[in-house]
């Protein structure tokens, strides 16, 4: 591999998965971090170090770290995958504006930062991103809402074989030839730009895809209707490959989650939608090595909900096996 060719995380809902799609890497309920056979969801080991994980190679996983009493920092480590997830460094504090609410908490709406994590061979990158805004309930003066509403960005590059961190400046230009060319909410799947339309059709909730080419005009699309029900919804897939649809989901029967392929539109698979999921919502697929991973939130109280990793065979939709991400997450209420 050259210097400069990239690395990426390969997002599993609630955490991210091993280059050989074998390992899954998950933030557990004690804010450690569990290695996970993704075959029958056994625990292979455990790290304290760490909370959220970020990237992982064959070799090595890097992840996110609080530093005590600062909000506005976090720190990164890199963990040795061939010795169970032992520390091979941490880096320094990665300190933020003061606003910025960076470390983590069970408070889920006082975190407000995101960032995408890339590598190369020898340097991690976290591009970051930050946004803050009022928390109260009525609303305030104008005076204090563009107090509130602020953003800010930029990119941090830690060095992969020691953790020596350094604020990088935004890159200046950006190749934005095919940004330009997606249509609102497309994305690029393989050689096809696809978005979605929902609309009603005969009377009933309705979904199409559209599909042109990224070569080709942006007047010729295929459209294909995916379902059409009495309250249809749909997802798509984190790595945005798959579609799923579901004609009816407070049908008082089980209803069908019918699987298409975003680049084709064409119908892979069907599996029940469980009754029990709709309830408390689905939030977030992948699909990898022939089963479906999601998340659904299940209420502990009114304000308290803990975040379930179900794991379904794709050809049966037989759940094999689930798992509790992260501790349980507490929604304050607003505040007068």
């Amino acid at each position: 591999m050259s210097n400069s060719a990239q690395i990426q995380p390969i997002f599993l809902p609630g955490g991210i998965l091993s280059p050989d799609r074998l390992v899954g890497y998950f933030t557990n309920i004690n804010n450690g971090i569990d290695a996970i056979d993704l075959h029958n969801g056994s625990v292979l080991w455990t790290s304290d170090v760490s909370f959220r994980p970020l990237l992982a190679t064959n070799n090595w996983l890097v992840a996110q770290k609080s530093v005590p009493d600062l909000w506005n920092a976090i720190e990164i480590v890199k963990l040795d995958l061939n010795t169970h997830g032992s520390l091979l460094w941490r880096s320094g504090a990665i300190v933020f504006p003061e606003w910025v609410r960076a470390s983590h908490s069970t408070h889920e709406q006082y975190i407000n930062l995101n960032f995408q994590v890339r590598a190369t061979i020898d340097r991690l990158f976290l591009d970051w991103q930050a946004q803050n805004y009022y928390y109260g309930g009525a609303a305030p003066p104008p005076s204090i809402l563009a107090e509130s509403a602020q953003n800010d960005r930029g990119i941090v590059g830690i060095d992969i074989n020691a953790g020596a961190v350094e604020m990088l400046p935004l890159a200046d230009s950006e190749d934005t030839s095919i940004v330009e060319q997606l249509p609102p909410g497309g994305w690029i799947v393989g050689e096809k730009i696809v978005y979605l339309t929902s609309d009603r059709i005969e009377g009933q909730q309705g979904v199409e895809l559209r599909i042109r080419d990224r070569s080709g005009s942006r007047g010729v699309e295929t459209i294909i209707e995916l379902g059409r029900g009495k309250s249809l919804h749909y997802l798509v897939t984190l790595d945005r490959c798959y579609i799923f649809v579901c004609p009816d989901i407070y049908a008082d029967v089980e209803q069908p989650w019918w699987i298409f392929a975003a680049e084709t539109g064409q119908l892979m698979a069907t599996v029940t939608y469980d009754l029990n999921d709709r309830a408390i919502g689905i939030r977030s697929l992948s699909i990898f090595n022939s089963q479906i991973y999601y998340l659904v939130d299940r209420p502990i109280d009114p304000l308290t909900h803990q975040s379930v990793l179900k794991v379904k065979d794709l050809s049966s939709g037989k759940l094999c096996w689930e798992y509790l991400v992260e501790p349980p997450k507490i929604q304050l209420p607003n505040l007068p």
